[in-house]
Parts: C-alpha cells; structure tokens; sequence
C-alpha cells in the first residue's frame, strides 16, 4: 500500500495520506484555491492583469506540510509502539502479582497447618464444624468422607443426632470410634434450631461452620474460608455453592451470593450494604462460616422452631458483622430431595411468621430496625410466597426457579 497517492485531474490537485485528503488545489475560470486537511489556506483571483492572492488561514508549502505529516505519524506509531510494550509490561507485572499472592496464600496456608495459626490461645481446633443430623442416613457417609478428606485438618466435628429413627445414630457412632476429632451428641427431636444451638455450647474452635448431613463439600473448602477469613480479618466468610437434586446429574449455581447487591468495595460491614443485605445472601448457614466472637458479641442463638430458624440467625449476625468476605469458589454441592428440610417445613406459615415477628423485635431492640427496614419488608414478601408452597415438590420448583 502507498503511502502517499496524488491525482491530477482537468481543474484540481490532490494528495491523499493513507486515505485521508491533507491537499488540494481547485482551479476553475480565473479562481485558484488550496486546502490543506479540507481547510481553506489560500486563493488566488485574476481581474483581467490585476492578480489578488489573499492567505485565508496560513499558507504552507505542501512538500512542508507532508513532511510535516509525516513525522506526525511516526510520532503517533512511536507512541503507539510504547504504550503496547507499556501494557505488556503491566499484564506481566500484575501476571507475577497473582503468582506473587498465590504462592503467599499457600505460604499462609502452611502456617496454619504447621504453627496452628488460627487456634485459639488453649490451642483448640481453628475450625469447629457443627452438623445437625436427622434421617440422613440414605447421604450420610457421603457427607461424612467429604469433611473429613479437607485439605485443612485442625478442625472439630460436632455431630448433633435429633432424635434420627433410621441409621444415622449408628453410622456417626462408627464414625467417632475412628476419628477422635468427632463428637457425637444423641438428644431427642427438637429441629435443626435447637441441635445447632446444642452444638455452639459444645464448640471451642474461633470459627464456626454450620453443615447440612446430606450435601457435599470440596476438599478445599475449610482451608480457603479460613485463610480468607485470617487475610481479610473477617466476622463472616461467605462461598458460592452448587444445587443438585438427588438421582440427577445437572447442577446449577445457587444465588446464594447475589453480586448485584454486594457493595463495590470488599470486604464490607453489613451496614454498608443494608438496603439489601437479606437480597444479597439467603438465610442458610451452611455456605457461611462464623467468627466465635461475633457469636459471643451478638450472643445470637437459633430460634428452636421447626423452620425459618436459620435466616433469623443469618441475617442478623449479618447485620452486625463488621467485615464480610466473599470467596467466588464454588466449594459446596448442595441436595434437594423428598427428605430434605425444605420439604419437611414448607407450609408451617404460622411458625415463618413468629420468625419474623422475632427477627424485627431484635432489630427494633437494637436499634437497627429503620436501617434495615427496606431489606427486611423485601425478606417477609419472598420469603412469605416461598412458605405457602404445600408440598415438597413445589418447594423444588420453587428453588430451581430461583435459581435460574
């Protein structure tokens, strides 16, 4: 391709620069004129032997003006030229920053693992896990190998047995007899609320994970929440998680983080994002893990209800946590099935409702109720629909529907 292209016609001249017109002279009766970049820069008129030139803009020799040109575009390919090396030199740079920030999260990691950071100062586990079990027996052992494969080891497990009719007693006993991390505790039925509560009484550990016995998790999961948690210097560390429904293979990501209603700067308090706070999460505790003095500061405990006992726990520490850290991996594959707890409180309207009334009591209590008013009114009305399903079935639907 030319550089430079010049066409001569009957009454006109003009020189183009890779497509672009930088001169061009007009000649018709007795008027002459020249532009320069479509700029009118000089004429020329003849009135019989008088001849008036007249400069319209500035006049300049067009081989000047070419050169001009032409040293425009070397500087422009110059600094163009930089800017692409300058670029490279910042995506190699930030390339070694997340080597450099990798390798000291797995640097931390071995810390924990070696010098137990993370323990307490009597050298308790970091981690306590705590895991009400109800007639889980058919997924138990599944959920069951996957805590105890963790990458991260300092960990407690408090199995909470609520009064199970079918296996679920006897393979946690099995289990405990082999793993002396394992607590086992056999009351009689009281809800997830009241095994949970059985279990923070119980728990030594400065973080604590609220599990479900019939989801599963990834091995990595106890070492990122709490490495994150150490890092970020976190009240609550929140994973993505995946749902499923048993006997199936397709998986989906849940909305259990909803980024659209997170705040841009992370990690945040829970008054940095109280307009929607309840929107942002939903009220499960198992992709969630807690500082122990959160709990100790806000001295919340689960209602003992048969349902919506956990989003008053959530959602409350929620809104009293100083820093929330997300991490974006999805470390959780969560069951739906016929026997899950979705199916066994869908309906109980009257008991969401005494919920409810309990979660806007301690807020008023606290003073927070005006803050998070929006959030909570939002709260009521889904949650509300989802509560009126009749039937574990529709509780399905309803969940894959959100989901999508």
């Amino acid at each position: 391709m030319k550089l430079f292209k010049r066409t001569k016609h009957t009454g006109y001249e003009s020189i183009f620069l890779l497509g672009l017109k930088l001169y061009k002279r007009t000649s018709k009766n007795n008027k002459k004129r020249v532009y320069i970049c479509g700029i009118p820069v000089y004429s020329k008129k003849t009135h019989g032997y008088k001849t008036e030139r007249r400069v319209l803009f500035l006049k300049i020799r067009r081989y000047d003006y070419l050169r001009k040109m032409q040293d425009m575009l070397s500087s422009v390919v110059t600094t163009a030229q930089a800017e692409v090396e300058s670029r490279l030199f910042e995506m190699n740079e930030k390339q070694v920053e997340t080597e450099s920030l990798t390798s000291s999260i797995e640097r931390h990691l071995l810390a924990l693992q070696s010098t137990h950071l993370g323990r307490n100062r009597t050298g308790e586990p970091a981690i306590s896990v705590i895991m009400p079990v109800w007639n889980a027996s058919a997924f138990l052992k599944e959920t069951m190998e996957s805590i105890l494969c963790q990458t991260f080891q300092n960990f407690e497990l408090i199995c909470v047995d609520d009064g199970s009719t079918d296996a679920s007693a006897d393979i946690l006993d099995e289990y405990a007899a082999l793993d002396k991390r394992i607590t086992v505790i056999h009351q009689e039925n009281g809800g997830a609320g009241a095994a949970r509560n059985r279990g923070i009484d119980l728990a030594k550990g400065n973080y604590i994970l609220f599990l479900d016995a019939d989801d599963i998790y990834s091995s990595d999961m106890f070492a990122s929440m709490l490495v994150n948690a150490e890092l970020q210097n976190a009240d609550v560390v929140v994973c993505r998680s995946e749902g499923f429904i048993s006997g199936k293979k397709k998986r989906w990501i849940t909305n259990g983080i909803v980024d659209k209603f997170l705040p841009c700067s992370l990690p945040f308090s829970g008054l940095d994002c109280a307009t929607y706070l309840f929107q942002a999460f939903i009220g499960w505790p198992w992709d969630k893990m807690f500082r122990r003095d959160l709990l100790e500061r806000t001295g919340l405990r689960y209602p003992e209800t048969r349902n919506t006992e956990d989003a008053f726990f959530v959602f409350l520490n929620l809104a009293e946590a100083k820093r929330i850290a997300i991490v974006h991996e999805v470390f959780i594959s969560h069951r739906i099935h016929s026997a899950s707890l979705a199916a066994q409180t869908c309906g109980k309207t009257l008991e969401h409702i005494r919920v409810y009334e309990y979660m806007a009591d301690w807020l008023r209590e606290k003073g927070l109720f005006k803050i998070f008013q929006q959030t909570f009114f939002n709260f009521v009305v889904t949650h509300g629909i989802w509560s009126l399903c009749p039937s574990g079935a529709d509780v399905q639907a309803f969940r894959l529907e959100m989901y999508k």
